[in-house]
């Protein structure tokens, strides 16, 4: 009889099913690699709003208390973690000697490397005074 999947294995196959026909950017995603170590799963890949390398190592875990299947937690996945700019998450990434740019549960075992902050200082300043933000973006008021 043949072996039993891991939660791990079918989580990296259904997020991988799912990228390219997620709603998110996910479907824009180049997967440069990927594999399952223990619970956790590992995505390396390319995305159009990133210059370089990214790496998603995550672990799985299902919600129970929703009642979440594996499909659900790798679509979610697919959508609002890979298929989805960093945002503040770039404030804290695991660089590895490779170029690859990690997040997610780092530092990644087994490998060297050193924590990097990719965005630049002005990410961070509060907007001047007189200013809002709406849909649109920065207007005076």
């Amino acid at each position: 009889m043949g072996e039993t999947e891991s939660l791990a294995e079918q989580g990296l196959r259904a997020v991988l099913d799912w990228l390219p026909r997620s709603y998110t950017e996910g479907a824009s995603v180049v997967v440069l690699d990927s594999w399952a170590e223990s619970d956790f799963i590992c995505v390396v890949y390319r995305f159009r709003w990133f210059d370089g390398v990214l790496g998603l190592r995550r672990r799985v875990v299902l919600d129970v208390e929703v009642d979440q299947d594996i499909a659900e937690w790798a679509e979610d996945v697919a959508n609002f973690e890979i298929g989805e700019p960093l945002g503040r998450r770039a404030h804290h990434l695991w660089l590895d000697p490779d170029g690859t740019h990690w997040w997610g549960e780092v530092p990644v075992p087994g490998r060297t490397g050193r924590f990097v902050d990719v965005l630049p200082p002005e990410v961070d300043q509060p907007l001047p005074p007189g200013y809002t933000v709406r849909a649109t973006g920065p207007t005076d008021s």
